[in-house]
């Protein structure tokens, strides 16, 4: 995988301001809670780089698929990392969520959810011990 600079991470997280680290911005966010989650998000830059690590050993598949969605998939990313003594237990949604988006993954958004559903290969996700 190639190296993904702080400065590469900081611009795809301003290419995509409906990011949070809660996920994507929904209608009834309040906008301070919006804000505060928002700054939040580029704190997590050590996290993105393992999520990526984990995307770039992942499928992609023509078509987005409804089996998973970014919320159960950060939980895979999650003890992926604990088991590998990687990092701590938690992934912000919306970290998981820019790194799919940076590693070239197409999604489709969950209507008036934070999350997501990605072109992510099933039975790629399903060669994971965990």
């Amino acid at each position: 995988m190639e190296t993904i600079s702080i400065t590469d991470f900081e611009r795809l997280l301003t290419e995509h301001p409906e990011l949070t680290a809660t996920g994507f911005i929904v209608d009834s966010d309040d906008t301070q809670f919006t804000m505060k989650e928002r700054e939040a998000l580029f704190t997590f830059y050590s996290e993105f780089l393992v999520c990526c690590e984990f995307a770039s050993h992942l499928r992609k598949q023509q078509c987005v698929s409804r089996q998973m969605s970014s919320y159960g998939l950060k939980h895979v990313v999650e003890r992926w990392a604990t088991k590998r003594g990687i990092l701590p237990n938690y992934i912000p949604k919306g970290v998981f969520i820019a790194a799919m988006i940076y590693m070239g993954f197409n999604y489709k958004r969950i209507k008036n959810s934070r999350n997501a559903y990605f072109n992510v290969s099933m039975k790629s996700l399903r060669e994971f011990d965990l």
